[in-house]
C-alpha cells in the first residue's frame, strides 16, 4: 500500500467543482467537457486547492473506462496527487470492473498509468461522435 502526504484528500466530485476544473482544461488548453456527459464516479485530490480530478464510467460489463484526469498546473503536490487520484480510481473499479481501459496521447500520464499496471494498446487515436 502507498502511503501518501496525509494533507491531500479524496472525496467525490461534486457540481461545485466544475468551474475550477473547466479552468484547469483551459489552461492546458483542453476542450471543457460537458458536465452532462460526464459520469456520476467522480474523484477529485484536493489539499488547500483542488489538485487534480478524475472520472470513471462503469460499465454494465466488467470493462471500466477511466477519463478526464486532469491537474492544477500550479500545485506543487501534483505528481503525488495524481498518484493518489489514479489508485482511487483503480479501487472505485473494484471487483465488479476488473479490466480497466482509458487512453492517453500524453507521453507522462501513459508512463504514470503504465506505473500502475496498465499495459500500451495500439496506437490509434480515439474517435469520439456526439449529437
Amino acid at each position: 500500500m502507498i502511503q501518501y502526504n496525509k494533507e491531500l484528500r479524496v472525496r467525490p466530485y461534486t457540481s461545485e467543482d466544475y468551474s475550477t476544473i473547466v479552468s484547469y482544461w483551459e489552461y492546458h488548453k483542453f476542450p471543457s467537457v460537458p458536465e452532462k456527459v460526464l459520469p456520476p464516479t467522480g474523484i477529485v485530490v484536493e489539499s488547500d486547492v483542488l489538485v487534480c480530478a478524475g472520472w470513471l464510467y462503469k460499465t454494465d460489463s466488467p470493462i471500466a473506462w477511466i477519463e478526464w484526469i486532469v491537474a492544477n498546473p500550479m500545485a506543487r503536490e501534483k505528481d503525488e496527487a495524481l498518484n493518489l487520484l489514479i489508485d482511487a480510481l483503480i479501487a472505485e473499479a473494484g471487483s465488479t470492473h476488473p479490466v480497466i481501459f482509458t487512453s492517453t496521447v500524453l507521453p507522462k500520464l501513459a508512463a504514470r498509468l503504465e506505473s500502475f499496471g496498465f499495459a500500451k494498446g495500439d496506437l490509434a487515436q480515439q474517435l469520439i461522435r456526439s449529437y
